[in-house]
């Protein structure tokens, strides 16, 4: 819920300097053959109970086979056996809405642009299980060049895909009138033609659009196969907009509590929804006060060991010049945008999310890290789930919305999302049970990503 001009000039170039030793090439897999996971617990990701005593096989980077402890037909010589008593595996986390940043906030660092720190917001994605990302707005040529690079080995991070530069304006048309214009047609296409050539099929609209315009964009883009997600601020999960601009999602949730009529439409008509919790929960200012007095996110290791603790000093070094500049000064971010209570909006979009899980619609799940200022990258999503758990959605649910839901709106759900023979094994090792306590899957013993066992040890940051 921000402005092109705040996503370009805070959010991406939100700069996080570190040193080169800590940027120096590594290698950042433990093992890279067949893995055994022995005696573990498994959460699917589909829902469905945990299932104890398990042997998981993974080979050429998918899941070869999940069976009963012991009855694995054949295990393969060169093979690296995980001994999972009193572990659980899930699916990678998949967070649904990002936007590649650095995380910083001294003064001088916000007009600065600095792949080293988007390299340690990816290195916190991937520490915190995060093993894909679907990043919702920003420099699509640095986008796809990071995808691309960590796609082919040469950087390391969560897989990306991307929607690239969000849609804000038609350049070529100033009323409803002029939206069938062949200089308007035109620019759709020149649009759609751009982001198609590197792969995009996920386009996002923003509040500069109007729905008739986003209507002409998304006719289009259904033509070709993409999906529609839109951030149009506080009408966000209205249905009648909705109804006009074709949309498939919005980005967030809306800055009220909506009726169950209006999320028995959306399930009716096909819609996904994902609510932001733990940006909500920033903006509002509940989580940011409740930990400014312990100063508790110093003590995160899902953040400090890869972000570092200068970066979370330097942020309760700015608390009051942030809160003042995003949610509560006069012309704040957030005023000029004309949102109301900001307290009220968390409350609201989690009775939303449990309303919406009821009426059955498919809910997925994304954070918006690293925006709003301290929203951390990939602990926000463990947060998320905590927040999602706390709306009244059960844990096995929220695991799903932050997995196989994802994949699914993403459209490689089958390739990834779910723990089942003959998906790709981007998988979370966690101590404990998280279908119990949500919070266990913050207890990371290991991640995988591509069938590789990652060595979380080279992610930290080294000064």
């Amino acid at each position: 819920m921000k402005n092109r001009f705040i996503v370009n000039a805070l959010v991406l170039l939100l700069a996080f300097c570190t040193t080169g030793s800590a940027l120096a090439q590594n290698n950042f897999w433990l093992h890279e053959g067949p893995l055994v996971l022995s005696n573990i617990t498994v959460i699917d990701g589909l829902g469905h109970e945990p299932a104890p005593m398990r042997d998981v096989l993974i080979r050429d980077g998918r899941i070869a086979r999940v069976a009963i402890t012991g009855t694995l037909p054949e295990i393969p010589a060169d093979s690296r056996t995980i001994d999972g008593a009193g572990l659980t595996v899930l699916p990678g986390l998949i967070d649904a809405h990002v936007h590649i940043a650095n995380v910083g906030f001294k003064p001088d660092e916000f007009e600065r642009r600095d792949i080293a720190g988007m390299d340690r917001a990816l290195r916190a994605h991937l520490y915190a299980g995060v093993t894909r990302v679907l990043e919702l707005g920003g420099d699509m040529d640095l986008s796809i060049t990071l995808r691309n690079e960590i796609d082919a080995g040469q950087r390391v991070g969560p897989t990306i895909h991307t929607v690239g530069d969000t849609i804000g304006n038609l350049n070529s048309t100033t009323s409803v009138f002029e939206l069938t214009s062949p200089e308007t047609q035109l620019e759709i296409q020149t649009l759609l033609d751009e982001r198609e050539a590197v792969g995009i099929d996920i386009i996002k609209l923003y509040a500069g659009i109007t729905p008739w315009e986003a209507r002409h964009i998304m006719t289009e883009a259904k033509k070709r196969g993409m999906r529609g997600i839109a951030d149009f601020w506080c009408t966000n999960l209205s249905r009648t907009v909705f109804e006009v601009s074709l949309i498939d999602s919005y980005a967030h949730g809306g800055c009220r509590e909506i009726t169950r009529e209006e999320a028995q439409w959306m399930r009716v008509n096909g819609k996904f929804a994902m609510l932001t919790l733990s940006a909500f929960e920033t903006m509002g200012g509940q989580r940011a006060f409740a930990d400014y007095p312990q100063r508790g996110f110093l003590k995160d290791p899902l953040i400090v060991d890869v972000l570092g603790k200068q970066i979370v000093e330097d942020y309760y070094d700015a608390f009051s010049m942030l809160r003042e500049t995003f949610e509560e000064g006069e012309n704040s971010l957030y005023n000029a945008q004309h949102f109301p209570n900001l307290q009220q909006i968390l409350p609201d979009n989690m009775h939303n999310v449990k309303l919406l899980h009821e009426e059955g619609v498919i809910v997925g799940m994304g954070t918006d890290a690293a925006f709003p200022p301290g929203t951390w990258p990939g602990e926000a999503m463990h947060h998320e789930l905590e927040l999602h758990v706390q709306a009244g959605i059960p844990p096995l649910e929220a695991i799903r919305m932050a997995t196989h839901n994802n994949a699914w709106f993403i459209g490689i759900q089958d390739e990834v999302g779910s723990v089942e023979a003959g998906k790709t094994a981007d998988l979370l090792i966690v101590k404990g049970n998280p279908a119990r306590n949500i919070s266990d899957s913050r207890n990371i013993e290991y991640v995988i990503k591509g069938g590789r066992l990652i060595d979380r040890e080279s992610l930290k940051l080294r000064n």
